[in-house]
C-alpha cells in the first residue's frame, strides 16, 4: 500500500529509532485521555441557499457544500456563538461588514464574481484562540475539477472523456532515465509521483502542464525517507519524535494492546507506522506547513496521500488495538465509539473532518490532495470519497469477486463526479492478453473526465507502455448517472445498470465494451448493423532507453461478425471507426497549455497542427485560426483568467483539451 521504492530497500527499525521517546513504555489511562476541541460555533445558518455536503450544520465540520437556491444573486449567513465570542466574515479573502441581529452575527454575500465558486470564511475568536469555517458556495459541486481550478488556480489535469491517459507510480527508481524516455514520459503520461528535479525539469521543459506528485503517509508517519526539499531524508520524523513530541506527546493516537495490556502508541504492523492524532491541532499545523514547503521546495503541484481510507486502521493494525479493531463489532469502533483523544468524535467523524479540511488547506495553497482510497470494498465503510479532490484506487479495477460489482459502483460514483481517479491494478502477468483487455474494459466501463490508469503488471511495474492504452472509442454515449448527492449504499448496485445478461456493456462514439467477469466463457452475438472490429492487442512493458520507438507492440483491428465466444474474466472491445496509425498518432501527440498569458499548442514535425478553436465553459467560440499547418501556435486571448476547452485538428487526429488561463 506504502508503494515502497527500490533504491529505499534498507529496513530501519522503527522501534528502535523512537525508543528513545517512549514508545516501549507504558501510557495507562492515556487512551481515555479526553483532549478539548477546537473553538466551535453554537449554529450556522443559511438563508437563500442551503447546506448539501454535509445536508446541516455540524459544529466540528469546518468544510460546507452551500447550494444557492435557484435564481439567488445573494445569500445571508448568520452565526450565534457563545458569550465573548466574536466572529468575522470574509469572502474570497476580502473582509465583509457584520451586523448583528438578534443576537446572531450576520453578512450577506453577492454571488456575481464571475467563477462558478464563491467561498465564504466564517471566522470565530476568543481572544486566545480562532477558527475558520468555510462554505463553499457553488450550484454545482464545489470539488469537481473544472470548479477547483477555476477558483483555486490548480494546474489542470488533461481531459480523458474521449482518451485513455496514464498517470504512474515512481519513475526514476525503475530503469535509467535518457533523454528519448524523457521525451516518452513527457508526451505520452500524465504524471508521476516521487520525482526529483532531475526528472520534474526537462519533463516540463517539454510539457508544461506535466503532473508531478509528492508522496506522504495520509494518517500516519514513519521513519520512511519522503522526498524533501529535491532529497530523500527522515528529517521530518526526526522532528517529531525529537521535539514536537516532546512539547506535545498527544501527536500520536494511544490505545492499550489487547495481547500486553499496555498502552502505547498504534503501530501498522504492515509498515511499521504509527498512527497520528489526526485531530490534535500541533500535529495538524506542523503537517500543513511541511507538506506545503515540501511540495514547493522541489515542484510538486499535488500530493498523493497515502494509506488513508477508513478500514485501514483496522487492516494495518492486525486488530491488536482495543477500540481500534480488537474484538467483535470492528464497524461500531470506528463509526460509534466517541475517542476521547479526539474531543468525543468517532474514528469516522475525525477522518471526515480531517480530509476535507487538509483538501481545502491544500487548495487554498495551489496543492491538489489525492488520498489512497485503496479499493472501497469495505462493506461497513460509509465515508463519502467525494470529500477531496480524487485519488488513487489501489488495486482497482480488479478480477471479479464478491465484491466487484460494489467495488466498480463506487468508483462509478468519483468518476462521475469528475473528481481526479487514478486507477492501479496490480498483479497479471504481462503475457495474459485475456486479463490485461479486461482490465482496460473495466477502465473504460467508469472512465470519467478525469480518470487515469497505471497497469500495474507483474513484470515491469513501473514506466511501460501498453497498445490497449490506444484504444480509441471516442467519448460515451451511454453513462449510468448515479443520482445520489451524498455517498449512500445506494451506490453500491450501480454498475448493475451496465447489464445485459452475464456481461456488462457500455457503448461509445466510436464501439463498445463488453466484459465478461464469470468464471466460465460466455457467447455475445456481433450486431448486424454496421461493421464491427474486434480490438487485437501484443507486446508492450518497459520502454527502452532508446524510447517508445523501440518498444515491440500492437493493436491491430479485426472484422468479426455473428457469434463471438469471450473467455472467463476478458474483454472483447468492438470498433466501428478505426484508426489504424494510432501509434504512430501517439508518437506526435499534441500538447496544449497555458504560457504568458496565451494558450500554446505544439505537435510533431509528421504531424502539423491544422486548425485551432477555443471555447469557454459555456460553449461560446471566443478563438479560431484554420489552415494553420505549423507545429506551433500561439492564441492570445482577449479574454478574462478561466477555464477553456481548446479544439486542435492536427494532421492524423483531433484533440479537446481544457486549459486554465491566468
Amino acid at each position: 500500500m506504502y508503494s515502497v521504492i527500490v533504491l529505499l530497500a534498507v529496513v530501519f527499525s522503527t522501534q528502535e529509532k523512537v525508543a528513545a521517546a517512549g514508545v516501549n513504555d507504558d501510557y495507562p489511562g492515556w487512551e481515555n485521555h479526553f483532549v478539548a476541541r477546537r473553538l466551535e460555533a453554537d449554529m450556522i445558518r443559511i438563508e437563500q441557499g442551503a447546506f448539501v455536503r454535509p445536508t446541516q450544520f455540524e459544529t466540528w465540520r469546518s468544510v460546507y457544500w452551500v447550494k444557492p437556491n435557484t435564481g439567488a444573486t445573494s445569500i445571508t449567513v448568520s452565526v450565534n456563538v457563545a458569550n465573548g465570542v466574536s466572529v468575522a466574515f470574509k469572502q474570497d479573502g476580502t473582509v465583509k461588514p457584520v451586523t448583528l441581529n438578534n443576537g446572531a452575527f450576520e453578512a450577506s454575500f453577492e454571488l456575481n464574481n464571475g467563477k462558478a465558486m464563491t467561498e465564504i470564511e466564517v471566522i470565530i475568536a476568543n481572544g486566545a484562540n480562532d477558527r475558520s469555517y468555510y462554505l463553499d458556495v457553488c450550484a454545482i459541486d464545489p470539488q469537481r475539477h473544472d470548479v477547483v481550478v477555476e477558483y483555486y488556480g490548480l494546474l489542470p489535469y488533461p481531459m480523458t472523456r474521449n482518451t485513455t491517459r496514464a498517470l504512474v507510480d515512481q519513475i526514476m527508481y525503475s530503469y535509467n532515465v535518457t533523454q528519448p524516455r524523457i521525451d516518452f514520459i513527457a508526451n505520452y503520461f500524465t504524471g508521476s509521483q516521487k520525482n526529483l528535479r532531475l526528472l520534474i525539469d526537462p519533463v516540463k521543459a517539454i510539457n508544461p502542464n506535466w503532473h508531478s506528485l509528492h508522496y506522504h503517509l495520509a494518517i500516519w508517519n514513519s521513519d520512511a525517507a519522503i522526498i524533501i526539499n529535491n532529497e530523500w531524508t527522515q528529517s521530518e520524523w526526526q522532528y517529531l519524535t525529537n521535539e514536537l513530541f516532546n512539547k506535545d506527546p498527544h501527536i500520536f493516537m494511544y490505545a492499550v494492546d489487547k495481547n500486553t495490556n499496555k498502552t502505547t502508541w498504534i503501530k501498522d504492523y504492515t509498515w511499521g507506522a504509527y498512527l497520528m492524532n489526526i485531530s490534535n491541532e500541533n500535529y495538524y499545523q506542523y503537517l500543513v506547513e511541511n507538506l506545503v514547503y515540501q511540495c514547493q521546495s522541489t515542484g510538486y503541484e499535488s500530493i498523493f496521500f497515502d494509506s488513508f481510507s477508513l478500514g485501514i486502521v483496522y487492516a494495518f493494525t492486525n486488530a491488536n488495538y482495543i477500540n481500534f479493531g480488537a474484538g467483535s463489532n470492528v464497524p461500531q469502533q470506528f463509526t460509534e465509539y466517541k475517542h476521547p483523544q479526539l474531543g468525543g468524535l468517532t474514528w469516522f467523524q475525525a477522518l471526515e473532518e480531517f480530509i476535507s479540511r487538509m483538501n481545502k488547506d491544500m487548495n487554498r495553497r495551489g496543492i491538489w490532495l489525492l488520498p489512497n482510497h485503496g479499493e472501497m470494498r469495505t462493506t461497513w465503510d460509509m465515508f463519502d470519497y467525494a470529500l477531496t479532490n480524487g485519488g488513487m484506487l489501489e488495486g482497482v479495477p480488479r478480477r471479479p469477486d464478491a465484491d466487484w460489482v460494489m467495488i466498480m459502483s463506487r468508483t462509478m460514483y468519483l468518476t462521475q463526479k469528475d473528481r481526479v481517479i487514478i486507477l492501479q491494478p496490480n498483479g497479471g502477468s504481462i503475457s495474459d492478453l485475456n486479463y490485461r483487455m479486461f482490465l482496460i474494459g473495466e477502465y473504460l466501463m467508469v472512465r470519467g473526465d478525469y480518470t487515469y490508469m497505471n497497469m500495474c503488471m507483474s513484470e515491469p511495474a513501473q514506466a511501460s507502455w501498453y497498445p490497449e492504452y490506444e484504444i480509441d472509442l471516442g467519448a460515451p454515449t451511454q453513462t449510468y448517472i448515479i443520482p445520489d448527492t451524498l455517498f449512500s449504499r445506494n451506490v453500491d448496485n450501480a454498475l448493475d445498470n451496465y447489464r445485459e445478461g452475464d456481461l456488462f456493456i457500455r457503448r461509445f462514439e466510436k464501439g463498445m465494451v463488453i466484459l465478461n467477469p464469470n468464471n466460465s466463457a460466455r457467447t455475445y452475438t456481433i450486431p448486424a448493423d454496421k461493421t464491427h472490429k474486434m480490438a487485437v492487442i501484443s507486446g508492450g512493458g518497459t520502454v527502452p532507453e532508446s524510447g517508445i520507438e523501440s518498444l515491440s507492440y500492437s493493436l491491430n483491428w479485426t472484422e468479426v461478425t455473428g457469434v463471438r465466444t469471450l473467455p472467463a474474466v476478458s474483454a472483447l472491445i468492438l470498433s466501428y471507426d478505426t484508426d489504424t496509425g494510432q501509434k504512430e498518432m501517439m508518437g506526435e501527440k499534441v500538447n496544449v497549455y497555458a504560457s504568458n498569458g496565451a494558450i500554446q499548442v505544439t505537435s510533431g514535425a509528421s504531424n502539423p497542427i491544422r486548425e485551432v478553436a477555443i471555447y469557454n465553459l459555456q460553449g461560446m467560440l471566443i478563438y479560431k485560426a484554420s489552415a494553420i499547418h505549423a507545429t506551433s501556435h500561439t492564441a492570445g486571448l482577449k479574454q478574462s483568467a478561466g477555464i477553456y476547452i481548446v479544439r486542435v485538428i492536427s494532421e492524423k487526429h483531433v484533440e479537446e483539451v481544457k486549459v486554465f488561463l491566468n
